[in-house]
């Protein structure tokens, strides 16, 4: 994911987490859970996104839903500041 518009500041203002959980187990219920969470990266022209340096979310083939193969994903996007958890975004920020 890249934050993308004109006069964009260095450094990243976004903090996007996504994340995928397996069906349910047969005996126990239990849902396993994958998730990454990444800073967003800012660029003022559309031309300057790298798509080869993002950061992937590798999910195993028993993490698919039926016979589809569906993997339903959830997407959270926080503005950095107050309430952030993400501590590599933290630490960029304190850096200015």
């Amino acid at each position: 994911m890249s934050c993308v518009r004109a006069n964009a500041a260095a450094g990243p203002r976004y903090v996007c987490k996504v994340w995928t959980q397996a069906p349910p187990d047969a005996e126990t219920g239990v849902k396993d859970t994958i998730m990454m969470e990444a800073n967003v990266r800012s660029f003022s022209v559309p031309g300057e996104v790298a798509m080869d340096d993002g950061t992937v979310l590798c999910v195993p083939p028993r993490m698919l839903h039926g016979a589809s193969m569906e993997m339903p994903l959830r997407v959270r996007i926080d503005k950095l500041g107050a309430g952030t958890t993400n501590r590599s975004a933290i630490a960029a920020q304190t850096k200015k």
